[in-house]
């Protein structure tokens, strides 16, 4: 129809609509002159060539729309209606093509329809290119040639590897489903070909010098994701699906269901050994990603400046995941930045083409559920996971792909679920056409051992064979499941006893001191502008205020006591990273870690002044991002334990957008999975009449977190609190810290610690308690607030109230609290805290105090509580309010009259 309607353009344009006459003049890149119309059965070589380049550049653009990828056939493939045109208009083409057109595309001359041909079956097969969005030139021509040399086949051991594969992915899933009847597994059945996908990705990547992969993933497959390709005993996989315990026995620990566990393998690949280690992941969709990443990046840094090509990210989506979660797009802009570079993920999407029961035309906006990867430039590599053959090339390609340029590659692995969402699951009820072709749909094995058997390849017998020995072998790991109990720890687990594991309450603080003349040689380097930095003024007079206190060992403040921790760790060999949104400068301008030359704009650290031999101390901003980044900073904390993490959230209300981070992983990840961190996360906290917004940095929720010694909870009050925190955490038992810091504390004139408090022999102190005298009221707090008691009650002259400081909140400080409440044992017991009544420290703290006062004689019935009433949001809008109020709170704690209970 096109044709006929060019050659009546061709003959009289007046004949036709004026908008047909915009199309073809475009097409042929100028106005045809009057007089000089072509003849109307054939277009001359020139505009053959125009059109035929630009069906060429629409293949490789677009030619992904017609490839066959769906294996159940539901969706048609449509190509481009302007690349259709373009080929409509090649029929009235000159039909011998210029050698230097055919030679694009691997030919050293051809016809019209055979270069047509040729991109057809390259990209509108099985497999669908999608390329064109790669910004690296040099990187997006490798990929046109490595596509446009052709399929090619893999060979006859990698296909014959790829059969085993499948069978024994096959018969895992068939083997499960008639022993664990009604038990949820979200097996592979449909998605097989992803076992022959990472075995290609494992061994090309392996030939390259991969020799460590991190992998994480979601529940889809992954049972057989860790028994056939990380390694995992099928005893230990059958042992936890029948809900016997993953945890060592005589070990108080949770575990978790044996879809959500890791595991650390070897696998020989290619004469060579890879470590595989999967890691563990709650059912959060895609919250893995971002602690992967960080394992990742620790376990590259450990190996050196080439360690990226080393060790290889590989991570497993499901498509409703990638498309719908946030931290995807969050991860993926993580990809390229220096802080944050792993030198390239390749991410497996299995596609399978329904969300739980959400269609993708309700399930996301894009085209493809990948298209999120085309916003930082990665290929993405569509493929019909029936067509093993065409699974493994985008494998190898992948690999081979990410270790050439160290970027994403992605593999959308379009498939099916057999079984629904979960073995428990009806999937006809909300997709009844789509269950329907599934069940009278082959297997992906069966479609590839046919195949291969028509060609010789792997014989019925072999097969047979095969799955003979397979079957067998489950059987024995079946039986041997029955007995099989976790006796020994895993190497890279906690190795604290179980009795310390149960802490609950503070014990016996290590010292932290450092000698003075250290101190004071490690704040002069790090007061002292880097070589070639000219300082702003006014960072300049922050420094000179630094390097006073310290000659004259005046009282040091907060963000010195910091620099001054981080400084001694590096110089005693402990690694230190530390990243935050605007954590070098400091979100209120009171670190200045990092300092620009103010004529040239360079860069550089303080923390380069310190001597040689000290370890890398690290401080970085992030990009504004939450959730990706602390569950990176989690990852790397578990991959190097010779490193002191920090994490620092601009405000402390800003964590709240990384909740899953802190409830799935650092809170629980030791109870469930047994692995370990110290990560420290930094959250300024208080109520400071700014307003409900980051005024709170919700205590009470990770309050509520605590319980068997998880984590440790801190809201120190003076600079010497914070020093000893930062380098008990270096020192001590493993596991996560989150301290409370302060805004306005920063630049308080009495807020300040003297350098003795920093010396030798000093620790943390859980509790700070008042000078000793005769106390009719002891009022407990933690943080800020204490000084504005305390300098209330000084003005009042109130000698018979005392102040305590719980600088620790979790583990509960019992002895220290006890010893103070034996001094006064007829002292009124008041809690007292700025925020709401049901926020705050309050409900956590109560029985506890509680506890303590009746073990300690205390003639009180019961602690009381000073603060603000309940309230849905946790500060109130106007200074003005505030400070009225403020006051109101003071003068209660003080000088009130005792509250009711």
């Amino acid at each position: 129809m096109v044709a006929d309607i060019y050659r009546q353009y061709a003959t009289d344009p007046s004949a036709l609509d004026n908008s047909f006459g915009a199309v073809f003049e475009g097409l042929e890149g100028a106005e045809l002159a009057a007089g000089a119309r072509p003849d109307p059965e054939v277009m001359d070589p020139y505009r053959t060539a125009l059109v035929l380049g630009r069906v060429i550049e629409g293949y490789r653009w677009r030619g992904h729309q017609n490839a066959r990828l769906d294996p159940l056939g539901l969706a048609e493939p449509k190509l481009d209606a302007d690349l259709q045109l373009d080929r409509e208009l090649l029929r009235l083409a000159d039909q011998q093509v210029a050698p230097a057109l055919a030679g694009t595309l691997g030919l050293k001359q051809g016809t019209v329809p055979q270069i047509l041909e040729r991109l057809d079956r390259i990209y509108c097969g099985t497999i669908g290119f999608e390329y064109m969005q790669v910004r690296d030139p040099v990187a997006r021509e490798w990929l046109r040639r490595a596509i446009e040399a052709g399929p090619a086949m893999p060979g006859r051991e990698a296909r014959r590897d790829a059969a085993r594969q499948l069978i024994r992915a096959d018969e895992l899933e068939a083997f499960m489903h008639r022993r664990f009847v009604g038990k949820k597994r979200f097996g592979a059945e449909g998605c097989e070909s992803l076992i022959c996908a990472l075995w290609a990705v494992l061994a090309r990547g392996a030939a390259l010098g991969v020799r460590s992969v991190v992998m994480g993933g979601t529940s889809r497959a992954r049972l057989n994701q860790l028994a056939n390709v990380v390694g995992k005993p099928l005893h230990a996989i059958f042992a936890e699906v029948k809900g016997l315990s993953p945890v060592p026995e005589g070990v108080r620990a949770s575990g978790d269901v044996a879809y959500h566990q890791g595991f650390r393998g070897e696998q020989q690949v290619g004469g060579v050994t890879v470590s595989i280690d999967y890691t563990a992941n709650p059912s959060h969709l895609e919250t893995v990603d971002g602690v992967a990443a960080g394992r990742l990046r620790a376990m590259q840094e450990a190996r050196g400046g080439a360690g990226w090509r080393e060790a290889l990210g590989l991570v497993v989506h499901t498509d409703a995941a990638f498309a719908g979660q946030g931290i995807v797009a969050e991860v993926a802009q993580l990809s390229a930045l220096r802080h944050y570079s792993v030198g390239g993920t390749i991410h497996v999407i299995v596609n399978n083409q329904v969300g739980f029961t959400t269609d993708p035309a309700d399930g996301r906006s894009s085209a493809y559920c990948s298209d999120l990867a085309r916003a930082v430039g990665s290929p993405v590599f569509h493929v019909n996971g029936d067509d093993v053959d065409a699974v493994i090339r985008v494998g190898q390609l992948a690999a081979e792909y990410r270790q050439r340029f160290g970027q994403d590659a992605i593999i959308d692995l379009v498939c099916y679920r057999r079984r629904g969402h979960n073995e428990m699951d009806e999937p006809s009820f909300t997709q009844p056409l789509m269950a329907a072709r599934i069940a009278g749909h082959p297997t992906t094995r069966r479609l590839y051992l046919d195949r291969l058997a028509a060609e010789g390849a792997v014989t019925a017998a072999e097969e047979q064979s095969i799955t003979a020995a397979v079957q067998q072998e489950m059987s024995d790991a079946y039986e041997a499941a029955q007995s099989y109990r976790l006796n020994a720890m895993p190497e890279d687990a906690w190795a604290a006893s179980p009795e310390r594991f149960a802490e609950e309450t503070a014990g016996p603080e290590i010292p932290t001191g450092i000698d003075l003349p250290l101190l004071q040689a490690l704040g002069t380097a790090i007061s002292t502008a880097p070589p070639g930095i000219g300082l702003n003024p006014k960072v300049e007079r922050v420094f000179a205020e630094r390097l006073e206190m310290l000659a004259r060992k005046r009282e040091v403040a907060w963000a010195f006591a910091e620099g001054l921790a981080l400084a001694s760790l590096a110089s005693e060999g402990t690694a230190i990273r530390f990243s935050g949104q605007d954590t070098p400068r400091g979100a209120f301008s009171q670190r200045h870690f990092a300092v620009h030359d103010a004529s040239s704009g360079a860069g550089a650290s303080i923390f380069a002044n310190l001597p040689s031999g000290s370890a890398a101390c690290t401080v970085f901003g992030s990009p504004l991002s939450e959730y990706a980044t602390l569950g990176f900073e989690y990852g790397y904390s578990l991959e190097a334990p010779g490193t002191l993490v920090l994490w620092e959230a601009q405000f402390g209300d800003f964590a709240n957008v990384a909740q899953p981070v802190f409830d799935q992983f650092i809170a629980s990840g030791e109870d469930k999975w047994l692995q370990q961190s110290s990560l420290v996360t930094l959250l300024p906290h208080g109520l400071e009449g700014q307003g409900a917004e980051h005024s709170s940095g919700r205590i009470e929720r990770f309050l509520q977190l605590c319980a068997a010694g998880n984590i440790m909870v801190a809201n120190a009050s003076t600079p010497a609190s914070y020093f000893h925190l930062l380098r008990r955490q270096a020192k001590g038992r493993r596991r996560p810290l989150v301290v409370f810091t302060p805004k306005s504390l920063l630049r308080h004139r009495f807020a300040v610690s003297g350098l003795a408090e920093f010396g030798p022999g000093t620790a943390f102190r859980p509790v700070i308690g008042p000078q000793p005298g005769q106390h009719r009221r002891l009022v407990l707090c933690s943080g800020k607030l204490y000084w504005e008691l305390e300098a209330a009650r000084q003005e009042r002259n109130l000698a018979d109230v005392g102040l305590v400081r719980l600088e620790q909140l979790y583990p509960f400080p019992a002895r220290e609290l006890a010893a103070i409440f034996r001094m006064a044992p007829g002292a009124e017991i008041l809690w007292c805290q700025e925020e709401p009544r049901n926020m705050g420290a309050w409900d956590f703290v109560d029985r506890r105090i509680e506890a303590v006062m009746r073990a300690s004689g205390c003639s009180a019935p019961w602690p009381a509580c000073i603060g603000r009433p309940a309230n849905p949001s946790p500060a109130l809008g106007t200074e003005k309010q505030h400070m009225a109020d403020q006051a109101r709170l003071i003068e209660a704690a003080l000088t009130g009259p005792s509250p009711a209970r």
